[in-house]
């Protein structure tokens, strides 16, 4: 089978279904612009401004100095995902799903790249969005071998210890309010803007949400007010798949008002073929930051094969290319992609782990 046409069926395959539609993922809502080249690393600059405010002077006096500290600066290789499929001997004699038998082998093969194709398409959504949630839960750019093996390609952006906050919903004056109060002024103290700020739950933070007493006088008294908005449907926040809207929230000590979210796509996060299904967010845990913060998603170069089977750089969300070995006549169907989340400030991220009875 000619590599060219197994190429062109992978890619019209990955062109129909895309990653999603565009800015449907949760990936691309952490890292909201692209920054694309065909290199093989990133410079990520670190310069984190802490303003004070100038002063006067008497007359004939020197100026007041005000000293610089320059930034850091570190060149950082995008970490790289490689996944094939091989198109076997065994798998061009089988009849692909779908199409009848007497149907020619051809087409048979490439309805299965279509669905190979949407194996792999799958497999590199359900990483990123999973990237995006740790990312906010840790500041950690997580990059994991088989099976979590660590390969020593996860980048820590070295987020402050004080964004990583506990809360305890246990005691007498517990209240959810509160929580998201804490959690809002920590990020405050760090310069975080306060416009578009989301906070995404855990399962026990949704329960605990839905059952304070707090938020159903909010409800009660407050039906038509723009204190609390919640609708029978959960939309999506800005259309990213999973990313239900709970409520809007805002009380009379909050400094700006939160999008409360929960994060349900079709399916759970699965970490490798038969393992058990988990919450992308552990169900304690609760998430918050905000979407005036300058986050970037950074897609660099792979090495991968043209039409024709020469070697050539290419870059994007997923670059699709094939190849063949000789004995027995294998075709590989190949996936492969360098991207990162790269933030303005990672201390515009925060984790609040809960402590529940």
């Amino acid at each position: 089978m000619p590599i060219e046409l197994v190429t062109r069926g992978a890619k019209k395959a990955y062109e129909e279904r895309k990653l999603g539609v565009e800015g449907s993922s949760l990936f691309n809502l952490v890292g909201r612009t692209e920054d694309t080249d065909t290199s093989g690393s990133v410079l990520v600059d670190r310069y984190i401004s802490s303003p004070f405010a100038v002063t006067y002077r008497n007359k004939n006096n020197e100026s007041k100095v005000r000293n610089f500290q320059p930034g850091s600066g570190q060149l950082v290789d995008v970490p790289r995902i490689s996944e094939k499929t091989p198109i076997d001997e065994e798998l061009r004699d089988q009849v692909a799903v779908g199409v009848e038998p007497s149907t020619g082998a051809m087409t048979s093969i490439m309805k299965n790249i279509d669905q190979i194709m949407g194996d792999h398409i799958e497999g590199h959504l359900m990483t990123k969005n999973k990237q995006a949630i740790d990312f906010l839960r840790t500041g950690i750019f997580n990059a994991p071998g088989t099976g979590g093996a660590d390969l020593g390609l996860s980048i820590d952006f070295g987020r402050d210890a004080g964004n990583d906050i506990n809360y305890d919903f246990t005691g007498a004056t517990a209240s959810f309010l509160t929580a998201i109060r804490e959690a809002q002024d920590q990020l405050r103290s760090q310069g975080c803007p306060l416009n578009g700020m989301v906070m995404i739950l855990g399962d026990s933070w949704a329960t605990e949400f839905s059952q304070d007493t707090d938020i159903q006088a909010l409800r009660r008294n407050n039906g038509q007010n723009v204190i609390v908005e919640a609708q029978m449907e959960a939309p999506q926040l800005l259309g990213v798949e999973g990313l239900q809207i709970v409520t809007r929230l805002r009380d009379s000590a909050m400094l700006a008002p939160v999008w409360i979210c929960r994060y349900e796509p079709p399916t759970q996060y699965i970490s490798a073929k038969g393992a058990t299904p988990a919450p992308f967010l552990p169900d304690t845990e609760a998430v918050m930051f905000s979407l005036g913060s300058k986050t970037w998603r950074v897609y660099r170069g792979v090495d991968a094969f043209d039409a024709n089977g020469k070697a050539t750089r290419a870059v994007g969300e997923m670059v699709v290319d094939s190849y063949d070995e000789n004995d027995p006549i294998t075709t590989y169907v190949r996936s492969q992609s360098r991207h990162l989340i790269l933030p303005g400030n990672i201390d515009h991220t925060l984790r609040s782990t809960g402590t529940f009875a």
